[in-house]
């Protein structure tokens, strides 16, 4: 997998506005088997401890970090 990338806009009731965004890309994605919970066997996860992540809150505040942020995502 060469990129991965989690997008995530919310509103409140009084209309306050929240964006987020997290992505990963290669050569920084790794795919590491995960133990189950159960100890049945493993799954596979795709990981990416470098990813860049912003936040925009209100459309006037902006957080982010240029790595840094960890991102994780299950399946084949």
């Amino acid at each position: 997998m060469a990129k991965l990338m989690w997008s995530f806009v919310c509103e409140d009731a009084s209309g306050i506005r929240l964006e987020t965004t997290i992505e990963g890309t290669a050569p920084e994605v790794h795919r590491l088997p995960y133990t189950k919970t159960d100890g049945s066997g493993t799954f596979p996860v795709s990981n990416a401890s470098l990813a860049r992540a912003q936040v925009k809150i209100a459309g006037t505040e902006v957080l982010e970090t240029g790595d840094g942020a960890v991102l994780e995502m299950p399946g084949p």
